[in-house]
């Protein structure tokens, strides 16, 4: 996943339940996720992450390589975004 001042690799376990974010610096965090296919190739993600509890949505469009994004911080912060998405092998 990439932004325009941020960029992730996310790793979706194949039982559909957890997913590991990781980014440039090494850091990052664990998850259980829900995921509802929207359309085919096109999926809503959400989760809360297990260390600072921020709650994340996602909308992955793979069919247009397109990510919708947003993030609920604890302190009553929200960012939105929009980036690019590539599967890797």
């Amino acid at each position: 996943m990439k932004f325009t001042d941020r960029q992730f690799q996310v790793d979706y376990k194949t039982d559909g339940k957890e997913m590991t974010f990781t980014r440039p610096d090494g850091s990052g965090d664990t998850a259980q996720y829900t995921a509802t296919e929207v359309r085919p190739n096109v999926f809503m993600v959400y989760w809360t992450g297990s260390k600072d509890g921020t709650h994340v949505t996602q909308v992955l469009d793979f069919e247009r390589e397109i990510i919708y994004a947003t993030a609920a911080y604890k302190d009553g912060r929200f960012l939105s975004l929009r980036g690019t998405i590539k599967r890797l092998q």
